[in-house]
C-alpha cells in the first residue's frame, strides 16, 4: 500500500520530534531539584487573612519575592532551590511573623502561618 507522505515527511517528523524531546527534557533538567513553599496565612482563632503580604526571604534575610495572600489565606512561591529561607508574613491589626524553614530533597508539607493579634499601642 502506497504511503500519502514520502520519506521526506517522516525525515522532517523525526527530527522535530527529537528537537522536541530535547527541549522538555531541557526544561525537566533545569527545574530538576526545584522545590516549592505553600501555606495559609491564619489568625488565632484559624480563620484565613486574605491580603497579607508574605515575604519570601533567604535564609541571611535577604528579600527574594513578595505576594499577597488569596482569598482563602493561601499563598505559593515555586521554582525554589534546596535549602533555607524565611517567611515573613504581614497584616494590618496582626504582628509580624517570620517562620524559618528548610527546602530538602523532600516536598515540603504545608505551612500554616499564624498571625497574633496586635496590641492596640503597635498598631
Amino acid at each position: 500500500m502506497a504511503t500519502r507522505y514520502g520519506p521526506l515527511y517522516g525525515s522532517i517528523l523525526l527530527r522535530y520530534f527529537i528537537r522536541y524531546s530535547f527541549f522538555l527534557f531541557e526544561e525537566d533538567a533545569q527545574n530538576a531539584g526545584l522545590r516549592s513553599i505553600s501555606g495559609m496565612v491564619l489568625d488565632p482563632s484559624g480563620a484565613a487573612i486574605a491580603g497579607a503580604d508574605v515575604i519570601l526571604l533567604s535564609g541571611d534575610g535577604k528579600e527574594l519575592s513578595r505576594i499577597t495572600s488569596d482569598q482563602d489565606g493561601g499563598f505559593q512561591f515555586e521554582k525554589l532551590a534546596v535549602g533555607a529561607y524565611k517567611i515573613q508574613a504581614q497584616a494590618a491589626g496582626f504582628r509580624d511573623t517570620i517562620v524559618e524553614l528548610k527546602l530538602g530533597s523532600r516536598t515540603a508539607s504545608p505551612l500554616r502561618v499564624v498571625l497574633p493579634i496586635a496590641e492596640q499601642n503597635e498598631w
